[in-house]
């Protein structure tokens, strides 16, 4: 029995809306997160729309199988029917009844490919829009037909490992990356579903990992401690003159260290060097290495329910001293410095340009000026602003030193003896 136009033309449009399900499936179980897709815990589809997310290979291999054989059915059924009724109709019209035939077929072609196209682009935007929804939706399906396929499937994920392995092409297993998080921030600011403090918060603590803790430390050089060589009322004295909540208690100096004591457990009591040591030795100290990473500090704080630490440099010396507090300044910025009267990290000046710490660490400065490297930037020891121009001077700095790198001029402005204590960085303008 022959078959009609009418079921050609449903036949061509079930493949098209098939291969259409197909592309759908694709794009949304790809670009759906992990997170989102727990919203949907209470559908059946869940757990098989995780199991094809972490089945890539698989998974990608069976929609292929299946648009590959939608495009072979849509070559079988290629209107044949439908094109001898429109070159009938054609040649009905005398003057253009000779090209009936090429003419026939041309409008098939088009109105399949059209259809096609569009089957296509609809699913495509459809499953960008809302990936999670449309994965949950189709995902039975497709672990089904993953099954119906496996050997054809099989076939083909082998096949193509040995082909990305020979083109050095890693897997990727990483559901989103920092430079990810960082694009989504800012769209969500200009969007206004963040504030500018939130955006910067979010960036921070996106970089805590990366930061170590002899980046944010205060060097031996500049910590206050309370020597016990010293006369019960010089150590008061420093005590007074200093709003820390801790200090470190030292003997002749900080080589000589005994212990850390809290000022607000011994401020109502007759401050003497014998409540030193003894509020001092009370609690074992904690030590950690300068190239620990902040967030294995902050664990170790938690841990052992301390707020500071003394940092070691790799020969086991003392190297300077690390709290909570310098933590948070790099999480919020510099709330705890302006309000002790000091100059925050940053200071934005006209043209672009920044007055910058020489102690800000090396990845909050590449933030900042939008870079995401820096000439050097992965040797271990290259933590801060500081330490970057010090190793492109190859010396010690003076006020004045400046130099090129990253499309900005560094420009030393301040320092403190040896130390570099103020930048100027400014875009170079061609």
């Amino acid at each position: 029995m022959p078959m009609s136009i009418l079921q050609e033309f449903c036949i061509i449009l079930a493949i098209i809306v098939a291969n259409s399900l197909f592309v759908a499936a694709e794009i949304a179980i790809i670009a759906s997160r992990h997170g989102r897709l727990q919203h949907f815990s209470k559908h059946s589809g869940l757990a098989k729309a995780i199991q094809l997310k972490q089945q890539p290979e698989l998974f990608l291999s069976t929609v292929q199988v299946g648009m590959t054989l939608m495009s072979i059915l849509i070559g079988f059924y290629s209107g044949t029917r439908i094109s001898e009724t429109i070159a009938t109709y054609i040649e009905s019209i005398s003057s253009i009844s000779q090209y009936a035939k090429p003419l026939s077929n041309c409008i098939v072609v088009v109105v399949i490919t059209y259809l096609t196209v569009l089957g296509e682009v609809i699913p495509k935007r459809l499953a960008m829009v809302e990936p999670e929804k449309i994965a949950i939706r189709v995902s039975t399906l497709m672990f089904y037909l993953m099954k119906i396929f496996y050997p054809l499937v099989a076939i083909l994920t082998l096949s193509t490992k040995p082909i990305l392995r020979l083109m050095k092409v890693q897997n990727n297993t990483s559901d989103i990356t920092s430079e990810e998080i960082k694009h989504i921030v800012n769209q969500a600011e200009r969007e206004g579903l963040v504030e500018k403090t939130e955006k910067d918060m979010i960036k921070r603590l996106i970089h805590l990992s990366d930061i170590k803790v002899g980046a944010i430390m205060t060097p031996r050089q500049k910590v206050i401690c309370l020597d016990l060589m010293n006369k019960d009322e010089e150590n008061v004295k420093s005590i007074l003159n200093h709003t820390f909540n801790y200090f470190p208690v030292v003997k002749g100096g900080l080589t000589n260290f005994i212990g850390f004591i809290s000022v607000r457990k011994i401020l109502r009591t007759q401050i003497t060097n014998q409540i030193l040591l003894d509020e001092a030795t009370r609690k074992p100290s904690l030590f950690i290495p300068d190239s620990a990473r902040l967030t294995h500090l902050l664990e170790l704080f938690r841990e052992k329910v301390v707020q500071v630490a003394v940092v070691l440099d790799e020969y086991g010396e003392i190297e300077g001293i690390v709290t909570l507090n310098d933590i948070l300044k790099t999480f919020i910025g510099d709330i705890a410095t302006t309000e002790e009267g000091q100059l925050p990290s940053v200071l934005n000046i006209k043209k672009g340009g920044f007055i910058v710490h020489g102690g800000l660490p090396i990845e909050e400065v590449m933030d900042l000026l939008g870079v995401s490297s820096l000439p050097g930037d992965g040797e271990e020891d290259y933590r801060t602003l500081a330490s970057f121009i010090l190793k492109q001077l190859n010396r010690l700095a003076n006020v004045g030193d400046s130099f090129e790198a990253a499309g900005y001029l560094f420009r030393v402005i301040k320092t403190d003896k040896f130390r570099i204590e103020r930048v100027v960085i400014e875009p170079i303008r061609r």
